[in-house]
């Protein structure tokens, strides 16, 4: 086989591994995130409302993993700087805080959409968070406000069954305007 017919060969072969394998990693990294935050003794509850004690406003929260060991990730808004703050998933304990003027290092391209509308939001991201998991009847290991073509709302990734369950709530009613048991913790972009 020529050099350039291997070349293709590889490339194709790489591509159908990754749209093979791809899903695969998702679901059992999905997978790890359910079982930590069902044993987990701090809920994201709790690592939002060591922030809001803080005097930050929590904008998202999510479990992440620090060298293997899960830890609360949640970003805050505080006098126009983001904050984030790690929180030990164990025992509640604050790890590190780390402050960044720029909203888009922080939180990517949706740092501006996390600026313009959490003023306005009738309830906070821990009223919501607490909502979700009612809702679901779970605990929630991802929570992300979000402004949307002028829309506000709350997207919660809550574990229940082993399976992750997306919960939409309107930031400005507190209605929840979404409910989708299975989901894989990716949201969508409606």
């Amino acid at each position: 086989m020529s050099h350039t017919k291997t070349l293709v060969f590889s490339a194709f072969a790489l591509c159908i591994s990754i749209a093979i394998c791809g899903p695969a990693r998702a679901d059992r990294e999905n997978q790890r995130d359910i079982a930590a935050v069902t044993t987990a003794k701090t809920s994201l509850l709790q690592a939002v409302g060591e922030v809001e004690k803080l005097g930050s406003q929590p904008v998202k929260a999510e479990l992440r993993w620090k060298k293997g060991v899960p830890v609360y990730l949640v970003f805050s808004m505080n006098k126009g700087k983001t904050i984030g703050t790690t929180i030990d998933s164990n025992t509640g304990n604050v790890l590190a805080t780390t402050e960044k003027s720029l909203l888009s290092r922080m939180l990517g391209d949706d740092g501006a959409e996390h600026a313009e509308g959490i003023g306005s939001a009738k309830m906070s991201l821990a009223q919501a968070v607490s909502l979700a998991e009612q809702q679901a009847g779970g605990k929630a290991y991802e929570a992300d406000f979000e402004n949307k073509h002028g829309k506000m709302r709350y997207e919660i990734v809550v574990a229940k069954d082993n399976a992750a369950h997306e919960i939409v709530i309107d930031a400005t009613t507190g209605q929840v305007v979404k409910s989708v048991p299975g989901k894989d913790g990716e949201h969508d972009d409606d």
